[in-house]
């Protein structure tokens, strides 16, 4: 409890939390942003209703969601009970930008649980609402929406153009606030989906060039949960190309991502290393990742690539033990 609280000073504490909230988030530390958040939202339950009071508690509900799609994962209960209260907030104060973002949100958790084609649709809706002259500035996010769906169905040409597209679009100022909104940065996870794209194209160079290029952005972010997805697609292409001389970068996925306290990155990396492990021989450590992560993987609800990392696992039961 802040002093300010003590005090009976309802609104300045109100901003304490909101402040402590986003600087927890921000180093990160997910629990700690989530307990500031809900006092936050406390404290704004016993004012007055109307407007004011719903804006601060949507901007609030959506960063306390953001810190809870790290710390339990994009599609635990207590993440999707967030933002299903921002999704109401955002219906009676009609902002654009937060309903764009909770659009997103449910684009992320159909990707995340393997609905390509659900994904998809939601993708192509929130590209095709943006407004010419974009005032939410958001359509480099709605390509990418685009974008990863298609790439991972095959659908490889269109995906890249959808992605080149949300790449031209995107403002090293403008956007810098999406690596902790989105959970994402845009130039990062762009980069790295064209890298996978151009790869399965055939245009080996190009992809390994994004791919380099996509790992020197992801080194650089702040966002805890930004850092891990950047790191996690650049480590998944090279597991793809090359599992046995991946461990590097899976490695550095995984100690990012247990520092971060990410548990669906922490089972994406242990998933990884099942393949790397795989590659090398050592069929008994892979087997044991691979259990990490599939544990890991249930408790988050995801289910993206993870029958790739089950195929990890019946690779080494079916090879001789080491």
């Amino acid at each position: 409890m802040t002093l300010a609280e003590l005090a009976g000073l309802t609104d300045r504490a109100i901003e304490e939390y909101r402040r402590a909230g986003d600087a927890a988030a921000a180093r990160p530390a997910y629990t700690e942003a989530v307990s500031n958040y809900d006092a936050a939202l406390r404290l704004l339950a016993t004012l007055e209703e109307g407007r004011r009071r719903d804006e601060r508690a949507l901007a609030i509900e959506i960063a306390c969601g953001s810190a809870l799609s790290a710390r339990s994962g994009y599609t635990a209960a207590e993440t999707a009970a967030a933002f299903t209260r921002a999704q109401s907030l955002a219906g009676k104060v009609g902002d654009a930008s937060s309903l764009f973002h909770l659009d997103w949100v449910q684009w992320r958790t159909r990707f995340v649980q393997g609905d390509f084609g659900g994904a998809l649709e939601y993708g192509r809706r929130a590209l095709s609402a943006c407004d010419p002259d974009d005032p939410a500035d958001v359509r480099t996010v709605a390509h990418r929406m685009v974008a990863m769906p298609l790439v991972i169905m095959g659908c490889f040409a269109e995906g890249a153009t959808h992605m080149q597209e949300s790449l031209a679009l995107y403002h090293p100022e403008r956007h810098a606030h999406h690596a902790q909104r989105f959970g994402a940065d845009t130039r990062a996870a762009g980069l790295s989906w064209l890298a996978i794209a151009r790869w399965c194209q055939g245009a080996v160079d190009a992809a390994l060039t994004d791919m380099e290029a996509s790992l020197s952005v992801s080194r650089q972010l702040e966002s805890g949960l930004a850092r891990c997805q950047a790191l996690g697609h650049v480590a998944i292409l090279r597991a793809l190309v090359d599992p046995a001389g991946a461990d590097d970068s899976v490695e550095e996925l995984l100690e990012s991502s247990l520092k971060a306290g990410v548990p669906h990155w922490q089972a994406v990396a242990f998933g990884l290393r099942a393949g790397v492990r795989m590659a090398q021989g050592d069929h008994r450590g892979a087997l044991d990742d691979a259990a990490s992560g599939c544990d890991r993987f249930s408790q988050s609800g995801a289910r993206l690539f993870q029958t790739l990392f089950l195929g990890f696992a019946a690779q080494a039961q079916i090879a001789p033990a080491v």
